[in-house]
């Protein structure tokens, strides 16, 4: 786990990893450090993390350590007055240095401003009904997609619009990644992928500068920008409003309407202004809820994935589609000797070694760390031949490195499920690893 420390540097979330039962602050990210007002990250060696994180001189009597489990996140939210923020928090037990020992890993998500914008907007727009009951679907839903949705509709019912939408910005490129359109209005959605955002280059100079794009009349933009006007034609507006979506400075995406009435524009504006940022805080949690999800199915050593992407994978019968899947069950040879004799360094070292062979021969495939020293290969969409010249050439590998692992090799066709052929394999792995230690 400890090998994702420099990814977890690049992340806007604060993370940390804690000794349970120290309180040894054990890593800190780059944004964590900034936000304690610390420089360098030899400034936590030696220091509690109750003491970095919360300016305590004793454990927090709020600490839930004993709640928290290597399966699962638990989730809770916190106000924290050394970082005078408001964050939204998910825990876990991990193994962090790869000895087995689990420790106390945090990702926290500054929520400050959702939460001071919401509180202000329950004390001065009581008037906007709509508006708070948009900000409330999108935060009681634990589906993120799903409470874009029903906003979208909302919004575009209450201001008697024909499409409402999101866009989201990659790059040069960008995608209506959500839609809602009014009984009799052709949707957008599937046409407009890929864009590049040069299309919109004046809009773009406007949401960099916070501001929104308001088009009263379309047919007045047929002359002085007719490549916008191009664009948006065929689309059938007429009229228009747009909101940018800001994180960090830079514009990742907006919030629109079609065809609002003519005479409200600027008051559109100003609710889906307020909106924008919660739409912004939607796509956020999802895409935390997506490296979360990625995190829990990799193993943090050799970066394939781990047992419980294994279960995941193995649990819906084979469905023939006209050709096999290749099994390959995989043992590192010595491991505990290994360990014992010249410590986890080496262990550690050996696993890799055997990772980089599978790598060599099956890149292309599911990858699994099973247990300790136990791999398992999936082949899907391979010739039954080219499976088992690949496996022959991985178990050549590894008798060449001195009999670095033992292997099984099955082939699960129509008839046969994936953990059949994952027994299958193990079985005839156990049988080559007795010649190991005979």
């Amino acid at each position: 786990m400890k090998e994702l420390a420099g990814e977890f540097d690049e992340l806007n979330e604060l993370i940390y990893v804690a000794d349970t039962e120290t309180y040894e602050l054990l890593y800190l990210n780059r944004r964590g450090l900034q936000v304690f007002g610390l420089k360098d990250p030899e400034q936590i060696k030696g220091r509690k993390c109750y003491e970095v994180l919360q300016g305590r001189q004793e454990p927090c009597d709020f600490c839930n350590n004993h709640l928290l489990s290597a399966d699962t996140y638990l989730e809770w939210e916190i106000d924290n007055e050394l970082a005078d923020g408001h964050f939204l928090l998910k825990d876990r037990l991990v193994d962090w240095n790869g000895d087995g020992r689990l420790s106390r890993m945090e990702i926290a998500l500054d929520v400050t401003r959702s939460d001071r914008e919401k509180k202000r907007l329950q004390e001065t727009l009581d008037r906007e009904r709509v508006v708070l009951e948009c900000i409330k679907m999108m935060h009681s839903s634990p589906d993120s997609d799903v409470a874009i949705q029903n906003t979208l509709q909302v919004m575009g019912e209450f201001l008697h619009s024909e499409r409402t939408y999101i866009f989201e910005i990659y790059g040069r490129l960008m995608d209506n990644t959500y839609e809602w359109c009014a009984p009799g209005i052709s949707a957008e959605i599937n046409r407009l992928k890929d864009i590049p955002v040069t299309d919109i280059r004046r809009w773009m100079s406007s949401f960099q500068r916070g501001e929104c794009i308001i088009i009263k009349d379309l047919e007045e933009l047929k002359e002085s920008d007719p490549l916008e006007y191009r664009r948006l034609k065929p689309q059938n507006i007429r009229t228009l409003v747009t909101v940018p979506l800001i994180e960090n400075d830079a514009v990742i995406g907006f919030f629109g309407v079609d065809n609002p009435p003519v005479g409200n524009l600027e008051n559109i504006s100003a609710v889906l202004d307020i909106l924008a940022y919660f739409f912004q805080s939607l796509l956020l949690r999802k895409q935390m809820a997506e490296r979360l999800s990625q995190l829990s199915f990799m193993d943090g050593l050799t970066g394939t994935m781990n047992r419980n992407a294994f279960i995941r994978d193995i649990t819906p019968p084979l469905k023939d589609k006209g050709y096999g899947r290749g099994i390959v069950f995989i043992d590192v040879n010595g491991l505990k000797e290994t360990n014992d004799k010249y410590g986890h360094v080496a262990g550690d070292e050996l696993l890799m070694r055997t990772c980089e062979k599978m790598e060599s021969i099956f890149s292309d495939a599911d990858k699994y760390r099973t247990g300790g020293d136990e791999f398992v290969i999936i082949c899907r969409g391979m010739e039954k031949q080219e499976f088992q010249e690949r496996a022959e050439l991985l178990r050549e590998k590894f008798r060449k490195a001195g009999s670095l692992a033992a292997m099984g090799v099955s082939w699960a066709e129509e008839g046969k499920t994936l953990q059949e052929a994952v027994d299958e394999a193990e079985n005839l792995m156990y049988q080559e690893k007795k010649s190991f230690y005979t």
